[in-house]
């Protein structure tokens, strides 16, 4: 039979089966529709995003971001700048001409002075100057009030000025005056006629901005600087005849095509970009090139690459699921068509010409779905972008006209499905009459895959290729000698592998968890329950390919569900990880630091605000025996922090944050001595021993808000015993190491310390013998300096045993002996003594880069801030902590209170770290509101991190806020369709196959009802382990491959890393649709069933 008699014969005999087994024709049609039209919505969708995520990143950028200028500097002549300009037609406007909607040039000569008028003949300090300047498009960006443009004239030279300059400068029309060079008061002037004065349309347009410099009359300095506008042949031709060689800058400013710049332009832009800049550099003197328009594109192209690794992966799945469930209809198909082929079979057909006809016939099956699928497909992207606003950023996808890729990858999607489709069918039915006679009475032999054992052996492959893409970390890889990334889709493809061998153990699995619950179920279970086991654990293949797909479908959902949820709330994680709490107030705070339980409290008493809590930040230098390094330190107040921020407990556990609030150190009433609140002075008796000139002593004390301030008692005198004494004021006065403050008593006294010019470099020796507070009935004597009981010295973590402090019977007053203090100089830090339990070394939290650098839990380390060593008893150690980037910088993290008390005690100076207030919110109140809220309180916000703008504009950008979601659903539903329609056709051919069991088993005494509760049985045990295998392994792969999509648009890793999240309401629309699908099939199944009577099904079975 020749090629076109078979063709002709594969073509009646498809026409015939839509008439008789229409039901398997359109499900196999269908399988090639889904499969060409997700084919190409995945190219239609990805261009549609790329096209979308450009459109709004041109749109939120600048006009001058996105202007390219470039500048070159010589004398003002003729050739020279033809010379430029043909530079610039050539190797710059050519190329870039197709994305630029404009050009602007520029010329403007290099600064003149003015004369020739009263207001201009002054000093040259004040002498009011100019330049010379031609902007190309004048006429269409001004409106001339008076006068005219100008026009070339050999006598003078013609301008036109800004109306603000000549109402300053009393200029008129037809006012003449003189323009020179700064050094040539008498040769080389350039006569000057006004003939116009213009008003600009638009002040604010990039136009104006060309060049940087100013374009209209700016008085605001000691000079005026009139701007001179002239048309270009004047400037090039009149000009150089007054002043030769002047010196002149020339500008060329390309505005980008916001409108007609689409996404297949952007690699051609870069790279004309790219060379351009490297031309000027190598070829053009005198020269430069400005533009961020190619750091705009570069970022827009790393988010796209990273945003299609995803798309490609959900793509690349739901296809294999699609070819699985071709090769599932196909071999259904295959066990319906295999007495007919064994009829062609014995009538003398070649295997070659059968195949010829199922594949002509899977052609045909084709045809409408390679031509109808893209418009399908087209539709299907179009409506996702206003069904599911976050694919586009909360606007339509550009959905452009179809590409040739559309369809070639559609077709090939097609012919790929054909192949798969044909193959199996003949590997079905490969059986000629007695062949198949002989081995229906026979089990069925076992699938070639599973003989040979080349699911294992894939098993294998897919492992090693699993182990180099976790070794990677991610599907980018970056090409030898080349900077940029690209998505390695060989292991792309990985996962996709995967699940297929992943479906194909199952199958060999499935068989023998069937024996087994066999095994169990069949001592007590009624006959028509073990009969329907023994049906599936004869013929296993059919059910587990079945239920292979279920399981593929319901893994693909979960995966999607987990892609969906996990990357969605990745960018709401990051951004509140990078704002630490829904309101972030960095305090300009200048030399003084201003947040205290004040503050706090006028905070929390403001409308909108829920809790508060101060947080410090330090760049600090860690050391230790073994490195040194750089670290940020973030101090916060325990107590309201966690109250406050923002915290991922899968990240930062409350517990740890407690253990910087140290029961070691003690309460704060054992810090310190507390005055009465009624006291009103300080009073101590002194002697000096050996002091420097000019040494005070000073008081330090603390207030009931946690203010620090200094009460200085006076300079201490060098003979003998002498009383000091200073009153404890009700206002901190402002000075050089604090801020004017209202003091809350009671106060609590911490330290005695010593200062003046000597004092930290020169050894000395003081006494002390009573000290005493004062109220307004009486004098108090309090902590007693004649046993050493809580005193003890401020002792310095870099240089120990610098002091002492004793009691001593050789010096005494009253015949009281005196507490000793003696300090050995060498240091700067505080000299004095303290009350109390003094916080020996500061709690801290580490980061792990940190904890891995030979510090171990329990270590205490000098942290040095503002020059001070801060000893820091390591407590716990931490990966991620909001605000803090461990990838940047190691951190360490300690509490507030406890660090500003060790610092306040063991230094003079100030302390200056950055300072800021977190803000929870009460729902029902904007960011913006609040911040106005707290505007009047006694600080100046220098930055806010808003975290709902910040995750606004993280999820506005289609390529960051998981733009793929529409596809996404598109393909689940696809998938789930396929699923349930395979469910369908496979119930169908197995009850159509097996009406002769149906008939032997009524005549054996099976009522209807047990007939019915077998294929019942066989449909429910199927869908149940597929759905659960299916469930629990797509969860497993998504929680393989997402920690490999973690991946930054820098290339980074993202901070904080994901959490795993599911959307199980999704999942249950899944479930609900199979079901719905299953109980319809059922209920038709029992319907059919019971209008067979017995008598019928024995002729059936006859025939």
């Amino acid at each position: 039979m020749s090629t076109t008699a078979l063709i002709r014969f594969a073509f009646l005999i498809v026409i015939r089966r839509v008439g008789s087994d229409w039901r398997i024709q359109a499900t196999a049609g269908f399988g090639v529709l889904l499969a060409v039209a997700l084919m190409a919505a995945g190219v239609i969708y990805s261009k549609a995003l790329a096209e979308t995520a450009l459109a709004n990143t041109l749109a939120t950028v600048s006009d001058e971001e996105l202007g390219i200028t470039y500048r070159t500097f010589h004398q003002l002549e003729l050739p020279a700048f033809e010379a430029s300009n043909n530079y610039v037609d050539e190797f710059i406007r050519k190329p870039i001409q197709p994305f630029m909607v404009e050009d602007v040039l520029l010329i403007q000569t290099s600064t003149l002075f003015l004369s020739g008028s009263p207001i201009f003949d002054v000093p040259n300090a004040s002498r009011p100057r100019s330049s010379v300047q031609s902007i190309s498009k004048l006429p269409e960006n001004v409106i001339v009030i008076q006068g005219r443009f100008p026009r070339a004239n050999s006598d003078r030279l013609e301008v036109v000025i800004d109306s603000y300059g000549a109402s300053e400068l009393s200029i008129s029309i037809g006012d003449q005056f003189n323009a020179f060079r700064p050094e040539s008061i008498v040769s080389h002037i350039v006569p000057i006629e006004v003939v116009g004065i213009f008003e600009p349309l638009d002040r604010a347009n990039h136009y104006w901005a060309v060049g940087g410099w100013d374009r209209f009359t700016n008085t605001s300095r000691e000079w005026a600087a009139l701007p001179l506008y002239t048309g270009k042949d004047q400037i090039l031709k009149v000009l150089p005849n007054y002043i030769p060689a002047l010196q002149t800058d020339f500008l060329w400013l390309f505005t980008t095509d916001r409108i007609g710049l689409s996404a297949d332009h952007v690699d051609g832009l870069q790279t004309a970009i790219k060379d351009i800049k490297e031309g000027i550099r190598n070829n053009v003197p005198n020269s430069s090139w400005r533009t961020e328009l190619d750091t705009i594109l570069e970022e827009y192209s790393s988010l796209l690459l990273l945003a299609r690794v995803p798309l490609l992966l959900v793509i690349f799945l739901v296809v294999s699921v699609l070819l699985y469930y071709m090769f599932l209809i196909a071999g259904l198909i295959g066990r319906v068509r295999t007495a007919e082929i064994a009829v062609f079979r014995s009538r003398g057909a070649s295997t070659t010409q059968v195949l010829l006809v199922i594949f002509v016939e899977g052609l045909i099956i084709a045809l409408p779905g390679v031509i109808v699928g893209p418009f399908l497909a087209q539709m299907l992207v179009a409506l996702t972008g206003y069904i599911f606003p976050m694919a586009a950023g909360g606007q339509s996808l550009a959905v452009g006209s179809f590409s040739i890729s559309t369809f070639a990858l559609g077709a090939l999607a097609a012919l790929f499905t054909v192949v798969v489709y044909t193959f199996t069918i003949i590997r079905a039915s490969n059986k000629g009459i007695v062949a198949l006679q002989t081995s229906s009475s026979r089990p069925p032999e076992m699938p070639f895959i599973h003989r040979y054992y080349i699911d294992l052996a894939l098993l294998i492959i897919i492992g090693l290729l699993w182990w180099q893409i976790k070794s990677r970390g991610s599907f980018l890889i970056q090409p030898a000698m080349e900077s940029t990334t690209e998505i390695d889709v060989t292991l792309l493809l990985g996962p996709v592998v995967g699940i297929i061998v992943a479906g194909l153990v199952i199958m060999r699995i499935i068989p023998i968890a069937l024996r087994l619950i066999r095994w169990i179920m069949e001592p007590w279970s009624p006959a028509w329950v073990v009969h329907a086991l023994n049906g599936i654990a004869r013929d296993p293949i059919p059910a587990s390919s079945l239920l292979v797909l279920l399981a593929l479908a319901s893994s693909l959902g979960m995966l999607g569900s987990l892609l969906l949820s996990t990357l969605e709330r990745s960018q709401e994680d990051q951004a509140r990880y990078e704002a630490g709490t829904d309101l972030r107030i960095e305090i300009e705070s200048g030399d003084q630091l201003k947040v205290d339980g004040r503050l706090l409290g006028q905070l929390n008493d403001k409308p909108g605000v829920s809790s508060s809590t101060k947080v410090f930040r330090f760049d600090t230098r860690v050391t230790t025996e073994s490195f040194g390094s750089s670290a940020e330190l973030l101090a916060i107040d325990v107590k309201s922090f966690l109250d406050t921020a923002w915290i991922r407990q899968d990240l930062v556990e409350s517990s740890t944050v407690s253990a910087l609030m140290s029961t070691e150190i003690g309460d704060e009433k054992t810090r310190g001595f507390p005055l009465p609140s009624e006291a009103t002075a300080l009073g101590i008796w002194v002697q000096a021993g050996r002091l420097p000139q000019r040494t005070f002593l000073n008081a330090r004390l603390q207030d009931d808000n946690g203010s620090y301030f200094d009460v200085s008692l006076g300079e201490v005198q060098d003979h003998g015993w002498h009383y000091m004494e200073q009153s404890i004021p009700k206002i901190r006065p402002k000075s050089r190491r604090y801020s004017e403050l209202k003091i809350k008593a009671p106060v609590t006294l911490r330290s005695l310390w010593l200062s003046g010019r000597g004092s930290g470099s020169q050894s000395g020796v003081i006494f002390f013998n009573e000290l005493r507070v004062l109220t307004e009935q009486s004098s108090i004597e309090i902590p007693s300096f004649q046993v050493l009981g809580r005193w003890q010295t401020i002792d310095d973590v870099s240089t120990p045993g610098l002091y002492d402090l004793s009691v001593t019977e050789g010096v005494v007053r009253d015949y009281r002996s005196s507490m000793s203090f003696t300090w050995i100089g060498g240091t700067l830090a505080t000299r004095g003594i303290s009350y109390g339990n003094e916080v020996k070394a500061v709690p801290g939290i580490v980061s792990k880069e940190l904890l891995n650098n030979k510090v171990q839990v329990g270590d205490i380390i000098p942290v040095f801030v503002q020059s001070i060593a801060v000893p820091v008893v390591v407590v716990d150690s931490l990966e991620f902590f909001p605000t803090l980037d461990p990838r940047e910088e190691p951190f360490l993290i300690v509490d507030a209170e406890l660090l500003l008390e060790y610092i306040y005690l063991h230094s003079n100076r100030k302390v200056n770290g950055a300072e800021e207030i977190w803000l929870k919110l009460n729902e029902g109140y904007s960011t913006p509101e609040v911040i106005e809220s707290v505007k009047s309180l006694n600080f100046t916000p220098k930055n806010t991190f808003q975290a709902d703008e910040m995750i606004q504009a993280r999820t506005s950008d289609p390529l960051l806020a998981a733009g793929w979601t529409g596809l996404l659903t598109v393909s689940f539903l696809a998938v789930i369709m396929a699923s349930t329609s395979g469910l369908i056709l496979y119930t169908y051919v197995d009850v159509r196959g097996r009406v002769s069991e149906f008939a032997i088993l009524r005549s054996l005494g099976f009522s209807k009802s047990q007939v019915n509760g077998l294929v019942w049985f066989n449909l429910g045990i199927t869908i149940v382990f597929g759905l659960v295998i299916g469930t629990l392994g797509g969860q497993l792969l998504g929680i393989s491959v997402l920690p490999l999509l973690e991946v930054a648009e820098d290339g980074s890793r993202i901070t904080p890393p994901m959490a795993i999240r599911n959307n199980w309401y999704a999942m249950v629309v899944a479930y609900v649709v199979i079901g719905v699908a299953t109980f319809v099939t059922v209920l038709t199944l029992a319907w059919a069933i019971g209008r067979l009577e017995l008598q019928k099904l024995i002729r059936l079975t006859d025939a």
